[in-house]
């Protein structure tokens, strides 16, 4: 059994598929990668919340996706150029363009909130663009401040240096390389991580990562496997077109590719229209 991954593993094999809510579950004031939104998407069914961390020039950990200043904060300045006192004195604006009420929050109080009460799947924290030092360590530092490394998923998009920094400083954290060939996969396991799952990126079904032998020698492996259902946006496809889009407008039938390929988890921005359809197919209402 891989390290700190028994809990992970024995609600895979009792739910068969497990929900990932991609940055919570926003809407109205509930504003995406705070804890709110990560409430809300427990309440409509996820067993696991992703978030992005980004970093203050200060050194403090935010759950915040930078890139959506403008439109989330009302400013042009990248968070990640920011003090945390700057970041602190931000103000969340809704869809509407009014001040919701809320603020950005520090990771540390997410996982506060969060502590044993789902899974978290990390993102986004790492970036060559910003720093020259080793940007997750402090990340790294407060999962084992509270105790929560059997909670937390990492993950990276291969790159050595990311890879190099896992092994480095994070080989002990259950692990997950973003992949879009099987090399990527090689080549994570060759830094000797903590693999428990697969993030598997595929923009066509004839992808040749998800062909059947790739997919059985990864189980083999204990490797779950993860696929995108979301929309970032229209020319950007991450699941063969089998997506969150298709499913609602067309029939949650979209879906059936997935679970035919044996995947293990789905990211979604719609988590209680899968869960509804997850059990159909095989929960417990």
């Amino acid at each position: 059994m891989k390290k700190y991954s028994k809990g992970l593993y024995a609600a895979a094999e009792k739910n068969k598929v497990l929900i990932s809510s991609h940055r919570g579950q926003a809407g109205t004031n509930i504003i995406e990668n705070t804890v709110p939104a990560f409430k809300n998407a427990l309440l409509h069914g996820a067993d696991i919340v992703e978030m992005d961390i980004a970093m203050s020039t200060d050194g403090k950990y935010y759950t915040f996706h930078d890139g959506n200043e403008m439109r989330l904060l009302r400013t042009e300045k990248n968070i990640r150029t920011m003090t945390s006192k700057e970041i602190e004195n931000l103000d969340y604006y809704n869809y509407e363009g009014m001040k919701s009420g809320g603020k950005v929050n520090r990771f540390e109080d997410v996982l506060k909130e969060l502590k044993g009460k789902c899974f978290i799947n990390i993102d986004r924290c790492w970036d060559l663009k910003w720093r020259d030092f080793n940007y997750p360590l402090g990340a790294f530092e407060l999962i084992r401040k509270y105790g929560m490394e059997e909670q937390i998923i990492y993950k990276t998009n291969i790159n050595e240096y990311y890879l190099s920094q896992m092994s480095e400083h994070g080989v002990d954290l259950m692990y997950m390389p973003i992949v879009s060939s099987s090399e990527d996969v090689e080549k994570a396991e060759s830094y000797g991580l903590n693999i428990v799952a697969l993030e598997l990126l595929f923009p066509t079904e004839d992808n040749p990562i998800i062909n059947d032998g790739n997919l059985a020698a990864w189980h083999d492996k204990g490797y779950l496997l993860w696929a995108n259902s979301i929309n970032v946006y229209d020319d950007f496809i991450l699941s063969g077109g089998h997506d969150d889009v298709h499913a609602i407008k067309e029939g949650t039938e979209a879906w059936d590719f997935l679970l035919d390929k044996g995947i293990d988890i789905i990211q979604t921005d719609w988590p209680a229209v899968l869960k509804n359809y997850l059990n159909g197919k095989f929960r417990q209402a």
